[in-house]
Formats: structure tokens, sequence, C-alpha cells
């Protein structure tokens, strides 16, 4: 499904605090993400269970200088042909498969 972030601090923030809840089995596809200030994407640190896939996403300031493209605390994320324009394009992610960040084929690490 195809979706757009735009003009905010946080693209989209997949947060856990307590409960059965989490960021499982989701599937990102085809999304965009600009102008966002901090960080296009970020799950956070307390997320537990089955990983979800980022694919085919673009992550880009668009006229701003966004700090984080994907920000994966929780260690939950695989990347898949995603485009990331970032002052550090990826914090952890579980793999990245394809992924360019600032222009470079990234390891499979999201480095």
């Amino acid at each position: 499904m195809w979706c757009e972030f735009d003009c905010c601090d946080i693209g989209f923030d997949a947060t856990y605090t307590d409960g059965g809840d989490g960021f499982n089995h989701n599937w990102l596809y085809e999304c965009r993400f600009t102008q966002c200030d901090s960080v296009g994407l970020r799950t956070h640190v307390n997320l537990v269970g089955p990983s979800s896939v980022v694919e085919k996403c673009i992550f880009v300031g668009a006229g701003k200088t966004l700090a984080i493209g994907i920000d994966d605390n929780a260690g939950v994320l695989d990347l898949v042909a995603c485009h990331i324009t970032a002052t550090d394009p990826v914090e952890g992610c579980r793999s990245a498969n394809g992924c360019y960040g600032n222009g470079a084929l990234l390891d499979t690490t999201g480095e």
C-alpha cells in the first residue's frame, strides 16, 4: 500500500510501551517520507515480536535536512530496496537488502 508521510518531525513512529501490542508482521511498501526534520521512520525500544518489512520506500528531506532516515531502536525491521538521503541513513535494523543510503549501497546491516 502506498502512503506518504510529509512535513513533520517524525514521519512514522511505532511506539510500544506495555501490554500485548507491537509492530509485528507489517509491510510498508512504496511509501514516501519527505520533509521530515528528525526521523523518517522510527520503532521505539521495547517492541518485541516478529520483524516487519519496509520495501521500496523513499526517505528524503525534500528541502529540509533529514537527520535519520530509519531509526530502528527495536531491531524489528527488514529493509528491502529503500532509497534514503539523510545525515545518518539507518540506525539499527535486522537486515538491509539492496538499500541505498546517500547514493551508496548499504551493507546487510544498513551501515
